[in-house]
């Protein structure tokens, strides 16, 4: 019979192949009757979705909002076994922004007190139709005309994007291209 032996843990690991570890970050999607969090990685300059929780809000208010991130904050980090997320981009709705795409005032410093209140720590933030509106362009190849349409307990918020695509023709062996 063979007999294996066994070597001590301090020469196996010397061998095994260390995998690195991937940053997790944080997207929060804040609005009047609900917030979703969700956790991703970056790989090759694409952002890969880990884990998502949403979480209604009883009642359209700042403390009630934090309660709500708090549970899903600590429902996301229980499903991924960490306690490591921090770094933060706030998903805001039109009516949190002003006209020229900044967050307003007093939405801005109820932001600050979710971020002291849960540790986070804000890596900046998008209009969810500027990010809808992204996502299409990539995955169409093309800017998009559309209606998007969001509907919540209090608010409609409707936005028409209308893309103007430049067509050019070229005779020279019947070729058509766009720009």
């Amino acid at each position: 019979p063979s007999r294996v032996m066994k070597l001590p843990k301090i020469f196996t690991s010397l061998f095994q192949q260390k995998i690195p570890k991937q940053e997790l970050f944080l997207s929060l999607l804040l609005d009047s009757d609900h917030i979703q969090l969700a956790a991703w990685t970056m790989q090759n300059r694409t952002a890969q979705l880990k884990s998502a929780v949403s979480n209604f809000i009883e009642k359209d208010s700042w403390e009630k909002r934090i309660e709500a991130v708090d549970e899903a904050l600590a429902a996301l980090e229980e499903k991924l076994d960490t306690n490591e997320l921090k770094k933060v981009v706030f998903g805001l709705p039109s009516d949190y922004l002003t006209e020229d795409d900044n967050i307003e005032k007093s939405v801005r410093s109820e932001i600050k007190k979710l971020s002291l209140a849960l540790g986070l720590k804000a890596r900046g933030f998008v209009s969810i139709t500027q990010a809808l509106i992204y996502k299409l362009k990539k995955d169409e190849g093309i800017p998009p005309s559309v209606i998007l349409i969001g509907v919540t307990e209090k608010n409609l918020n409707l936005s028409l994007i209308k893309s103007v695509v430049k067509s050019i023709e070229r005779q020279s062996r019947g070729i058509v291209s766009l720009r």
